[in-house]
This record gives C-alpha cells, sequence and structure tokens, in this order.
C-alpha cells in the first residue's frame, strides 16, 4: 500500500510539474531566456526524499527587456508530498519588509533591487523560510502562455473594441 501511495504521489507530481517545465522550457527558448525564469534544483532529490518543496511565484510588472522588473505577485507553492496536498499563500506586495542594503521597504521592491535572488533571500529572513526555488513571469511570457494554451475568448461589444483600440 506504501509503494502505491508513492507512486501515485511520484505520478501526480510528475503529471504536474513536467508540463510546466516544458511550457517554461519552451517560453525560454522563444524568449531567448529572456522572459521567464525557473530554478528547480533539487526537485527530484525532494521528491525522492518525500520532502515538502517550496517554491516562490513571481510575477513581474515588466514592459521591456532589460528594465528593473517589481515582484506584483508573490506566491508560495508549498507541495506536502506526505500529506498530498498542494498550498498556495499570497505575499501581499506591498508589505513593509527588511531588504538587505535597502532598509525597510515594499516586499515587492526587493525583486527590482535585486533580482530572484534578493527577492528570495528576503522572503526567506523575514517570513522565517527556506525557499531556494522560483518561477518569475513577466507580462510577455504570460501572454505567451495564454497563447500556448489556447487563448482567451473575451466578448466585447461594439463600443468597448472601440474604447480598446484607442489605446
Amino acid at each position: 500500500m506504501k509503494i502505491f501511495k508513492k507512486r501515485s504521489i511520484l505520478v501526480a507530481l510528475i503529471i504536474i510539474i513536467i508540463p510546466i517545465l516544458l511550457l517554461v522550457g519552451l517560453i525560454n527558448k522563444s524568449q531567448n531566456n529572456k522572459k521567464i525564469t525557473i530554478k528547480p534544483q533539487n526537485i527530484e532529490e525532494d521528491i525522492k526524499s518525500n520532502k515538502n518543496i517550496n517554491i516562490a511565484l513571481f510575477g513581474l510588472d515588466r514592459r521591456k527587456d532589460n528594465e528593473p522588473a517589481r515582484s506584483d505577485s508573490i506566491i508560495i507553492a508549498s507541495i506536502d508530498l506526505k500529506n498530498k496536498e498542494v498550498n498556495l499563500v499570497s505575499l501581499l506586495r506591498d508589505t513593509l519588509v527588511d531588504i538587505k542594503g535597502h532598509k525597510k521597504d515594499k516586499l515587492n521592491h526587493a525583486y527590482a533591487y535585486g533580482g530572484a535572488k534578493l527577492a528570495l533571500d528576503t522572503i526567506n529572513k523575514n517570513f522565517d523560510l527556506d525557499i531556494d526555488k522560483y518561477l518569475a513571469v513577466d507580462f510577455y511570457s504570460l501572454a505567451k502562455v495564454i497563447d500556448i494554451i489556447g487563448g482567451v475568448d473575451i466578448d466585447l461589444k461594439d463600443y468597448e473594441v472601440e474604447e480598446i483600440n484607442k489605446i
């Protein structure tokens, strides 16, 4: 019975993680590794050792290449292998925190100051966590993800189309 449970957890995680990594890889390839970053260090080891897997998910506000980006969406995904649970916790972007080298500032500014490394360090220090895995997505890569999964249909009235086209 225990072997079946471990295999079913592994299969479930593989069904979830592998498509995400493939999707990220496809987007990375099409975007020359500029828009999406993932650091899946030791995920296989964590799965084999039945450890919890914690991943920071950053939604960035970057609109142009090479501009500093704030992490306007910050979610911690925690995969509990033992209890077969996935929990998502959103960290408020405007939370006042200590950022190394920058005193107190909004949590989302840590990413702009020092990328994912400083953002992870800030989260770990201020929330007493130990996260070393992350996924960062900006506006361009999110649009690519939406296109890859088939897009989004939106019904608009004629006057709405006119307003959108003014932008």
